[in-house]
This record gives structure tokens, C-alpha cells and sequence, in this order.
């Protein structure tokens, strides 16, 4: 059945035992990082549920985006990120892909990794300017197949932030996908290009990517990451931007 809040939808599975989001349709990663949280305590349709292997841990707690004192995580820039095995990434970004997550970045005198991989496949980044962008390479880093990028001073610093970057299989505007911060869309440049983009077998990274030699963590807190397999749409981006 369906109940609701007065805000949100949920869909009951009583063979299951189990509530979830409508939003939770296509969810195929989940990694809560919340300090002694359980993620398997929250479903989604067969999403790869763990925390994952915690890398130079462990992570230090700060306050969540709800005010609640020591209930996030947090990563020290340097050496910290998660470890979240290939599970839940998507087989390539050529397909209909949504990728999100909360942050809270410390300063901005570093570029800041939301998720990426650790074998120069894609990264989903915050620049020194407060500005986001994703980019793909194809041929195992030979070119870029989809860069997205953001105006600047979108992010500032000890401020919690809704990120999330949706590409749409088959579109013609904005090819290479959108990115939304809170909610909106605030995509400036979205370009693709080459052969088939690169991203399988792959391990996922949350809180550092790689590109070639050089090497980019998490200064700060990330919670609620999420990976589809759809295009989530703006309805249900803004859902994700709210809770």
C-alpha cells in the first residue's frame, strides 16, 4: 500500500517487513556514514548496503545537517575516504545515472572529493571556487567523455549542501547530464565527447578521487550518499534536497 507524511510517499512491502521512499525506485547504492548507524536498518531496491571498508580510519564525528552534535562523519583531507567496492556503480555513465550525496566542506583551500574511483575512471568534485563538476574519461583516461560544471560560490565553507549529479541516457540538451545544488539546477556547461566512457569492474571512492597523479580527499563531512540506476527527476531531487 501507500501511506504518506503530508509530505512524502511512502511504499509499504509487506512481504518484505519493510517501508520505503518512492524516491528509493532505481536506488542501487546507499552508504549512510552516519556514526554508529546501521545503513542495512534502510532499505532500497537491492542497493548495496555497507558503510564500506573505512580507509586510514577511524572517522571523526561532527554535527549533522539536523543541528544533532556527533552524528556525522568526518574526514581529515588528507588520508581518510570510504572504500565502497563496485557494488552499486553504474556499469558506465552512458546509461541514465543519478548520483547524490550531503556535504559539508571545512575550507575551500583544497578541491574536496565528493566520490570518484581510485583508478582514473570519474570524479564528482568540489573546486577551490565553490563551484561542483563531474567528469568521465573514456579510453582509460586518453580524453574526457562527459565534464559538467557549476558556477562558483555555490558551496561555502561549514555549510551542509545538497549535491546531485543526473545524466539522462538519449538527451539532447545538456548531454552530458545536470548538476543541482538544494535542489536546483544549476548546470552552466555540460559537454560530451569520444567513445564509450570508462567505468567498469571499478571500485567506488567516497571522499577522494583520482586523476592520473593527482589525488583529491574529502575535507570535511559527507552523509547520505546515494547511486541510481534512473535519472531522478527534479521532483525527486528536491525530495532528496529536503530531508
Amino acid at each position: 500500500g501507500i501511506a504518506t507524511d503530508g509530505r512524502v510517499l511512502y511504499l509499504t512491502e509487506w512481504g518484505g517487513h519493510r517501508i520505503k521512499k518512492l524516491v528509493d525506485s532505481g536506488l542501487v547504492g546507499y552508504w549512510a556514514i552516519d556514526p554508529g548507524v546501521n545503513p542495512n536498518d534502510y532499505n532500497g531496491d537491492g542497493a548495496a548496503l555497507a558503510n564500506g571498508s573505512v580507509v586510514a580510519g577511524p572517522l571523526s564525528t561532527t554535527t549533522d545537517r539536523f543541528g544533532n552534535p556527533n552524528k556525522a562523519s568526518t574526514f581529515n583531507g588528507t588520508t581518510q575516504y570510504i572504500n565502497a567496492g563496485s557494488g552499486g556503480i553504474p556499469a558506465n555513465f552512458d546509461q541514465s545515472v543519478t548520483l547524490a550525496a550531503w556535504v559539508k566542506v571545512d575550507d575551500l583551500t583544497q578541491e574536496h572529493a565528493i566520490m570518484g574511483t581510485a583508478s582514473f575512471k570519474f570524479r564528482f568534485n568540489i573546486a577551490t571556487d565553490g563551484s561542483v563538476y563531474m567528469q568521465n574519461w573514456f579510453g582509460g583516461g586518453a580524453g574526457t567523455k562527459y565534464l559538467i560544471n557549476t558556477s562558483g560560490g555555490l558551496v561555502a565553507p561549514n555549510k551542509w549542501v545538497h549535491v546531485a549529479y543526473v545524466r539522462r541516457s538519449g538527451a539532447s540538451f545538456l548531454p552530458g547530464g545536470r548538476i543541482y545544488i538544494n535542489g536546483r539546477d544549476m548546470t552552466v556547461s555540460s559537454t560530451t565527447a569520444g567513445s564509450t566512457s570508462d567505468l567498469v569492474d571499478v571500485a567506488l571512492t567516497i571522499g577522494y578521487s583520482t586523476a592520473s597523479a593527482i589525488q583529491r580527499y574529502m575535507k570535511g563531512s559527507l552523509a547520505d550518499v546515494r547511486i541510481y540506476d534512473r535519472a531522478l527527476d527534479e521532483g525527486e531531487i528536491n525530495e532528496l534536497a529536503q530531508n
